[in-house]
């Protein structure tokens, strides 16, 4: 419940205004890719905490409707942040574009950076290349909603959802950033942990399905169905 990047300017002393809050990345120059075509959408299939991963299912099932209109290429990585947390990714399989997870053709930050540019959209969900990619205003991001609350990343150049489309869930509380659940599970503000739905629901309903995020991209893609 509260915009990070406002957070980094008070630890120096600073508010930033409005228009001050876009962030920047300053690549290294394009290091040409094998094969990566020239219209494609990207995805970030990456594992971390359950409430921010999709999951093998739901992602090879969207990959396999949309690949029969465009082609997919995949990036990311397996990252060993601590003994608690690695960051991995489904094993997904893709026959119409590029599977370039762990590749070293898109292992910096450079390289991830200006795949994303490349492509028509990025399919993700709020994580390390999601950050990234909101780095470009000229890339369109299709985010999958999670129950936390992104909106102050979705904010970009002053617009609420600039250059991209929020996909939701059937369960839109967003409870890990929201303070009615904080107190009545707490008591208080104090901050809710991942890996826990709070609303006991068997599945992360604030995920959205595979259909409903194919057909946010075929419109993107202005493609009829």
């Amino acid at each position: 419940s509260f915009d990070h990047k406002q957070m980094c300017a008070y630890n120096v002393g600073i508010q930033l205004k409005p228009d001050e809050l876009d962030m920047q990345f300053y690549p290294d120059d394009y290091e040409i890719i094998e094969n990566l075509p020239e219209k494609f959408i990207c995805i970030n299939p990456s594992e971390t905490e359950p409430e921010r991963t999709w999951g093998y299912d739901n992602w090879q099932k969207f990959i396999n409707l949309i690949q029969e209109h465009i082609p997919v290429v995949a990036i990311g990585k397996e990252t060993y942040l601590d003994s608690d947390l690695v960051k991995k990714f489904s094993n997904i399989e893709i026959k119409n574009g590029l599977n370039l997870l762990n590749h070293p053709s898109q292992n910096t930050l450079s390289q991830a950076y200006h795949i994303i540019s490349k492509c028509e959209t990025f399919v993700t969900m709020n994580n390390g290349l999601y950050i990234l990619a909101l780095c470009n205003l000229d890339c369109h991001i299709t985010e999958l909603s999670t129950s936390w609350n992104t909106l102050y990343y979705r904010i970009r150049k002053n617009i609420e959802n600039y250059n991209l489309d929020y996909v939701r869930g059937e369960c839109k509380l967003e409870c890990l950033s929201n303070l009615n659940v904080c107190v009545a599970y707490h008591g208080t503000t104090e901050i809710l942990f991942s890996n826990n739905c709070y609303l006991n629901k068997a599945t992360h309903m604030c995920h959205p399905s595979p259909e409903l995020v194919y057909q946010s991209v075929l419109k993107k893609l202005n493609i009829n169905q």
